[in-house]
């Protein structure tokens, strides 16, 4: 899902394909800007979009946790809702940063 949405986005030139940054099991996506790792691309990026399967998103959330204070988080996670996004989100020293659920 995540890579048919960036697809789109550098497709209608919404977004420059060089602004447009993505980590995932497969290096085949050969149009955008591979990442090393969730974490890189956390700290790299001003707007994340979550886009993994719920079994995994826990621990994707918490591994870029530390990177969101600034961020804007947008999620496609299915059968994730909000609720669980913030609580897995939420920092004592930052509180929350913005979160989408779409």
């Amino acid at each position: 899902m995540g890579s048919a949405l960036a697809h789109g986005i550098a497709n209608a030139n919404i977004i420059k394909k060089e602004n447009l940054f993505y980590y995932g099991p497969s290096k085949k996506n050969t149009t955008l800007n591979y990442m090393s790792s969730n974490e890189e691309l956390a700290r790299h990026c001003d707007i994340i979009v979550c886009a993994v399967k719920p079994d995994i998103a826990g621990s994707v959330l918490n591994n870029i946790k530390p990177y969101l204070s600034s961020k804007l988080l947008i999620s496609i996670c299915g059968g994730l809702n909000i609720g669980k996004l913030e609580e897995e989100v939420k920092t004592k020293s930052c509180g929350l940063c913005p979160i989408h659920h779409v």
